[in-house]
């Protein structure tokens, strides 16, 4: 197992092995086969969350993912594997130094080496060196302060940022505009060692509040991990669970104080919008007007709240003045999330990402004077470095590792002695059954890359236009009568992604003009080959005012035969609506905002 770099023949990024922290890395360097990981830790509750019982039976999970392990399985919660589970009391009372002790030695001797012994399938036993290391952490705000050995209560802390200096003072002036100086690495292991040095305790609550520091971070003794680097923003956390919720109730209040609509016209809306079949697994909920009166948070998950920022310009987009400049903010907070959570990045995506969350901060300060700042909107200025260091930030999402926790709430437990020990039990079992066939052997299916083929039928392409292509492609000059047919499909779902007739997708983007759209009409497998028969879109305009591109037929049938995965840069489906009769386009997983 390798680091897979991307190549596509520019800078794009779709990996976390394409960032510069990997690629500047000189122990992958000198060990191209080496394992890297990520490490993850949350809270969650077993017994009702609003209940007499709420925090009786809290448990703290710690999981790992292997990332040498492609994007799109990563995101299977079968990759993600249960590290150690304890009661949050005890962690509180003991500490993590203990539960995470036999962890860190496993780094420590990965990074090392450790020889294996493996079996090949004919049965043959072969001895294998195995050298790895931790690569990053992620978790909410809290779990990550207090992995980094950070203030866990950020507003407790005189410097709030684990990743750079900023204090509070600065953070309500201009530093979320203007990013303060980054954390050093020697400096956090300096201010660690005065804090076990001899000093009264006053002396060492003061220095720990002005560091934004407890303790040395048991992670430090890993080889190579950086507390001030290595424990990365997590972008669901800072964005839809976060700015976005707020901003939202924000817009919200102001069109309804503006007149524009009635929160229950915007249920109305939200009851009879035609979502996507993606879009229903995670549809918006309705919302209360006492829930956007009142200080409560919007009633949504992580991925509907997600849905609703990027649905709310098709649904009450026409109903808003043009030049309403809340709506103009809110809409680059759209863009802001959409590049945030993009599969692929680049140089572009860096730049674009600074300059618009600049400028919506500022916008923000200058709208909303009443609202303070808040910290995770300082975070989010650290989130374009993060992406140049470690690849797009989709890949540093916590969304589903906290899925996760689903697997371990679907039993209903009735004896909760030890429930921490009975959790992790059955989960092992569960994760055992999906690795293992009934004799033991490896499960072909366990996060296969194969793609989903639904129900078809054998076609004849021999008198389409783009047979000689095809055939020329996958046979060469050959005229077997087996060159001429193909099976058509009605769904593919390749790489996580799901493709039907009527799919649009990106098909270039040439610099200084409209990006080209193609729309699938037809799904052949040919020769064990995927190829979308696709006819060109005609991209009309850009309405800002929507964030999205306006698009039509051509009136003329011109169809073309694409190979996916080698065809198309951008080859993931688009967001696409319609509004008033016309058919837009919301540009997602490309890698600037010009784009959008």
């Amino acid at each position: 197992m390798t680091h897979t770099v991307t190549d596509f023949g520019s800078d794009l990024m779709e990996d976390v092995f394409d960032g510069l922290y990997f690629q500047s890395d000189p122990y992958l360097q000198q060990n191209p086969q080496a394992l890297a990981f990520a490490l993850y830790s949350d809270d969650f509750e077993l017994a009702n969350p609003i209940g007499s019982h709420r925090k009786t039976h809290k448990l703290t999970a710690f999981y790992y993912v292997l990332l040498n392990i492609p994007p799109h399985l990563r995101t299977k919660l079968e990759a993600i594997q249960l590290v150690a589970m304890a009661k949050t009391a005890d962690l509180k009372t003991y500490g993590f130094g203990k539960i995470l002790e036999n962890c860190k030695k496993c780094f420590q001797q990965l990074y090392d080496g450790v020889v294996m012994t493996t079996v090949s399938p004919t049965g043959a036993k072969q001895r294998t060196q195995i050298k790895g290391k931790l690569a990053f952490v992620l978790g909410d705000t809290p779990a990550a302060q207090l992995m980094g050995g950070f203030k866990e209560g950020v507003g407790k802390a005189y410097k709030p940022c684990r990743t750079c200096e900023v204090t509070h003072e600065e953070l309500e002036n201009n530093s979320i505009i203007i990013p303060s100086p980054l954390r050093d690495e020697n400096e956090h292991l300096e201010r660690c060692e005065n804090l076990t040095s001899e000093m009264t305790r006053q002396a060492r609550k003061y220095w720990s509040k002005m560091y934004g520091v407890t303790r040395r971070s048991e992670f430090l003794d890993v080889p190579e991990f950086k507390a001030t680097k290595c424990i990365l923003q997590d972008p669901m956390h800072v964005l839809l669970e976060g700015i976005i919720p707020m901003e939202t109730k924000l817009l919200l209040v102001h069109c309804v104080e503006m007149k524009f609509f009635t929160i229950a016209k915007l249920n109305a809306i939200i009851r009879s919008f035609e979502y996507t079949r993606e879009e229903k697994k995670d549809q918006p909920v309705e919302i209360s007007r006492d829930n956007v009166q009142s200080d409560s948070k919007l009633q949504q998950t992580a991925q509907s709240m997600k849905n609703l920022l990027v649905l709310l310009p098709f649904m009450i987009g026409n109903f808003i003045p043009e030049t309403d400049e809340k709506w103009i903010n809110y809409l680059r907070l759209i863009q802001i999330t959409l590049l945030t959570f993009s599969s692929v990045a680049s140089t572009r995506t860096v730049n674009t990402l600074q300059l618009l969350i600049a400028t919506h901060h500022s916008a923000f300060r200058r709208l909303y004077p009443e609202r303070p700042i808040t910290p995770k909107m300082h975070y989010l200025s650290h989130i374009p470095k993060q992406i140049c260091d470690f690849g797009p930030a989709r890949n540093h999402s916590c969304m589903r590792l906290e899925g996760k926790h689903g697997e371990c709430k679907d039993k209903k437990y009735r004896n909760f002695k030890a429930i921490h020990k009975s959790v992790t039990v059955q989960h092992q079992y569960k994760m055992c059954l999906q690795q293992f066939n009934a004799d033991g052997s490896a499960s072909h299916a366990y996060l296969s890359e194969d793609d989903i083929v639904k129900e078809g039928h054998t076609c004849s392409i021999a008198d389409r236009e783009f047979r000689h292509s095809m055939i020329q492609r996958e046979y060469g000059d050959s005229e077997d009568v087996c060159a001429h047919q193909a099976l058509k499909t009605t769904e593919l779902i390749s790489r996580g992604h799901r493709y039907t007739a009527g799919t649009i997708l990106i098909k270039e983007c040439p610099q200084w003009e409209y990006p080209k759209f193609i729309t699938i009409d037809e799904i052949l497998i040919f020769n064990k080959a995927t190829y979308f028969i696709c006819e060109e879109l005609e991209t009309v305009a850009f309405n800002s005012h929507l964030n999205a591109f306006s698009v039509a037929n051509t009136g003329e049938v011109k169809t073309v035969a694409l190979k996916p995965e080698t065809d198309l840069t951008y080859h993931w489906p688009q967001l696409v609506h319609t509004v008033d009769r016309t058919k837009y386009v919301m540009l997602q997983n490309v890698d600037d905002v010009w784009q959008l």
